[in-house]
């Protein structure tokens, strides 16, 4: 499908969508897995996809963090697929409706852009999370994924390291936007210079050769060695 790059055997970058970009994994028991949701309105693309294309149904979604654009499908998703749902219990309590999101300050033309698409953007449901991750590492999946506590863009942000295929899906702690190797975005993280600390603590030094961002291209080789260019070599902020 034109929808979907096969990113190595078994892993899928699901292309286009208005939020995050959401991919997908086969577990070695040829099992579904999807990391990230989008926006609301992107399950109609991941339903397309899954029920047109890879004619599978997924089991779990694993959510790198709580914010609208990542989880927005969530609640549909479980609704038709049955799936279980897994994040960090820091934000678990945001997707499951238990507390309040943040209310972020925005400048004039994201206000009028965000409250002119949120009829069709926004229209979140809160859903329960199955499997709660917590410390710094946890594996999940039978030891298949690595989940990275890399608090500061939300409390439990998470990446994602496959071992297997040395890939990292770095969820908004990295992002390739415009092709430029940045961290979170200030104006949407609770705690910005921690994750920069977290972000050079504890990604840098895991082992990866591809890294599929939240936000933007994923870089299919060399992602390590950018990554470590660009955050810990340089000695420079992330900004």
């Amino acid at each position: 499908m034109k929808d979907v790059l096969e990113i190595v055997p078994g892993v899928f970058w699901i292309k286009g969508t208005l939020g995050s970009n959401i991919y997908m994994r086969m577990t070695n028991g040829k099992r579904l897995i999807l990391i990230d949701a989008g926006f609301p309105s992107d399950f109609f693309k991941v339903r397309r996809v899954l029920d047109n294309g890879l004619c599978l149904k997924p089991f779990l979604a694993i959510a790198t963090h709580y914010h609208l654009d990542h989880v927005g499908s969530l609640y549909r998703l479980k609704k038709r697929y049955g799936l279980k749902i897994a994040a960090h219990t820091e934000d678990a309590r945001l997707i499951e409706g238990k507390e309040a999101f943040e209310i972020y300050r925005l400048d004039l033309l994201r206000q009028i852009y965000y409250t002119a698409l949120s009829p069709f953007l926004f229209q979140f449901k809160h859903t329960q999370v199955e499997v709660k991750i917590s410390g710094i590492e946890s594996f999940i999946l039978g030891g298949e994924l690595l989940a990275i506590h890399i608090p500061g863009h939300t409390v439990g942000s998470i990446a994602l390291l496959d071992c297997q295929n040395g890939i990292l899906f770095s969820g908004d702690s990295i992002r390739n936007e415009k092709g430029y190797l940045e961290g979170p975005p200030p104006q949407f993280s609770t705690d910005y210079r921690l994750a920069c600390e977290k972000i050079r603590e504890r990604l840098t030094n895991v082992e990866f050769d591809i890294l599929l961002p939240g936000h933007g291209e994923p870089i299919l080789d060399g992602a390590k060695n950018a990554v470590a260019d660009r955050f810990m070599r340089n000695g420079e902020g992330i900004v």
